[in-house]
């Protein structure tokens, strides 16, 4: 199965503006690739990795926004001046299509007020609006 991801995993990193990302799933022996509005050559590629791995599902999902979109909008989140000290981290949800938003320990839960900060400011660095998972961030202890 790790084949048949590392196959639409390529297709990933060279459609990067068409594409968010690839899942695994022993549940039902395949991958899933997570694409947006692709076109004729994306679609082209991933039925060519189906046909290499007939035993194996090849899953294609839409999804709302490009890996390359949402990394630019994650870095540009964490740029800016009115998130720091709120977001700690920000990066692609390929299942959602969004950003998955860390934010400091300090400052969860988080409020709606503090929620229509980040959402509009991923609105205005991206274009339009995301979808945006949050989580508490943390301090990570290494042995």
């Amino acid at each position: 199965m790790t084949a048949v991801g590392n196959a639409l995993q390529a297709i990933v990193e060279e459609h990067n503006d068409q594409t968010t990302g690839v899942a695994l799933c022993s549940h039902y022996e395949g991958a899933t690739i997570f694409v947006v509005s692709p076109g004729h050559d994306v679609q082209q590629s991933i039925a060519e990795v189906a046909s290499k791995f007939p035993d194996l599902h090849v899953i294609t999902r839409a999804t709302t926004a490009s890996i390359s979109q949402l990394s630019a909008a994650g870095r540009k989140l964490l740029q800016s001046p009115g998130m720091q000290g709120l977001v700690t981290g920000a990066g692609p949800d390929m299942y959602s299509g969004g950003l998955r938003i860390t934010v400091a320990q300090d400052k969860w839960p988080l409020s709606a007020t503090e929620k229509g900060r980040i959402d509009d400011a991923v609105k205005v660095l991206n274009g339009s609006r995301l979808p945006l998972i949050y989580e508490q961030g943390g301090t990570a202890v290494l042995d």
